[in-house]
């Protein structure tokens, strides 16, 4: 596979990606308010809650619009090396279609990459998706986590600027990288090995549509189910502004000690309905 291949892919993975995340973009705001501190007390109906107060008090195209340039920006970092370096590290570690752990390890490489990348916007998306509400005549929100404050980024670009600035580009990182390494090694590796099963060793289906759907539910399962925790500690850790957790660790621990353990892998209907 040469590197112009890799280009090509790169560029198809970041094209489809952001086009998709800008459709689905209520999922990641809905999930993202509620993965937040305080988001499960503010919204205790959970999505359907979220859903109907933001559109009470934001408008319903507040779902599209809240966060949309940054999460754009992340996807297009983020899937283009997720997704478009894969095949060329599985090929590099002399991965067979039938070698389960190559992919993983694959997965895992590029999904890390990926998320080291675009953790700088990745704070941004977060930030402005988890604190935005409805603006008060003084420029401060009247609705939301952040009811009282002014925006903390009310543009993208000014908002990376700041975080950049501030030092705090790699805020998360650690719960991010570990998230994108799940994300890509369940997610790829079991399309990728459910697709070879089903078609090579299995042959119950021929390669085409109907086969590449069945896999991409599998994946999706897969892929909702390792990485809800990861995702939940480092939404919250990102759009942490006051210092509540000292780490991902103790965000964990915290977590787990007042909501419950059952809490990482919440709200499972706007994070596997965006996987799916």
């Amino acid at each position: 596979m040469s590197f112009s291949d890799a280009a090509r892919d790169m560029l198809a993975a970041g094209t489809a990606n952001a086009l998709s995340s800008a459709l689905l973009n209520p999922s990641d705001v809905t999930k993202i308010r509620l993965q937040s501190t305080g988001g499960a007390a503010l919204y205790p109906g959970g999505l359907p809650d979220v859903v109907r107060q933001i559109a009470k008090h934001e408008g319903a195209m507040a779902l599209w619009r809240i966060g949309l340039p940054a999460s754009i920006i992340r996807e297009s970092l983020y899937s283009s090396t997720r997704m478009g370096l894969y095949p060329l590290v599985k090929k590099t570690l002399g991965t067979s279609d039938s070698n389960l752990a190559g992919k993983i390890a694959a997965g895992a490489v590029t999904g890390g990459l990926g998320s080291i990348i675009s953790n700088p916007i990745d704070v941004v998306k977060i930030g402005q998706m988890a604190e935005a509400g409805a603006l008060g005549a003084d420029g401060k929100y009247t609705s939301g986590l952040r009811a009282g404050h002014a925006p903390t980024w009310p543009y993208t670009i000014a908002g990376l600027q700041s975080v950049v600035a501030e030092g705090h580009a790699m805020r998360g990182a650690l719960p991010s990288v570990t998230r994108g390494m799940l994300m890509a090694a369940s997610q790829l590796a079991s399309y990728d090995h459910s697709k070879h099963m089903l078609r090579t060793q299995l042959q119950l289906m021929d390669d085409g549509p109907r086969l590449h759907i069945v896999c991409s539910q599998i994946s999706a399962v897969c892929s909702a189910l390792v990485t809800a925790p990861a995702d939940l500690i480092k939404t919250r850790v990102m759009a942490d502004r006051v210092g509540a957790f000292r780490g991902p660790l103790d965000c964990a621990m915290r977590t787990c000690q007042k909501e419950g353990v059952l809490t990482l892998w919440r709200p499972p209907s706007s994070a596997w309905g965006r996987t799916f």
